[in-house]
């Protein structure tokens, strides 16, 4: 449940999978259920690096016009068994009152209702 899906974090596991979670308070001005589909495709190109892509649909069930259309590419490269390098790039679509923005890890702006986002995430993983 929940309206605009503001403040949607996406996530991204140690396997390369590209998660949305969408949320938003109840009781928002624009309706409290959505509808949330999500397909994606995960290959390993060799065996230190991989590809991922999806694309997220999320829609207001009770304002037909708020819509979220969310497309991800993420790639990572094994530069040890405990250390990666990776990007991830995302596309948002607003419609309406929608302002999904991507979060990789720490807060990103909100974009304005209806706004499209593009976000850009690199950096190395490390695991102890």
């Amino acid at each position: 449940n929940g309206g605009n899906c503001q403040y949607s974090p996406l996530s991204v596991s140690t396997a390369g999978v590209v998660t949305p979670t969408a949320y938003a308070p109840a009781g928002t001005a624009y309706g409290h259920d959505f509808d949330a589909f999500a397909l994606g495709v995960s290959y390993a190109v060799s065996e230190r690096s991989r590809v991922a892509v999806q694309y997220t649909s999320v829609a207001d069930t009770v304002v037909s016009g708020n819509k979220i259309g969310m497309s991800s590419l993420y790639g990572d490269y094994d530069l040890s068994k405990r250390t990666k390098l990776y990007a991830l790039a995302s596309l948002v679509n607003n419609q309406g009152q929608a302002n999904m923005g991507p979060i990789f890890g720490a807060p990103t702006r909100t974009p304005n209702n209806g706004q499209d986002i593009t976000s850009v995430a690199l950096g190395i993983k490390h695991t102890f």
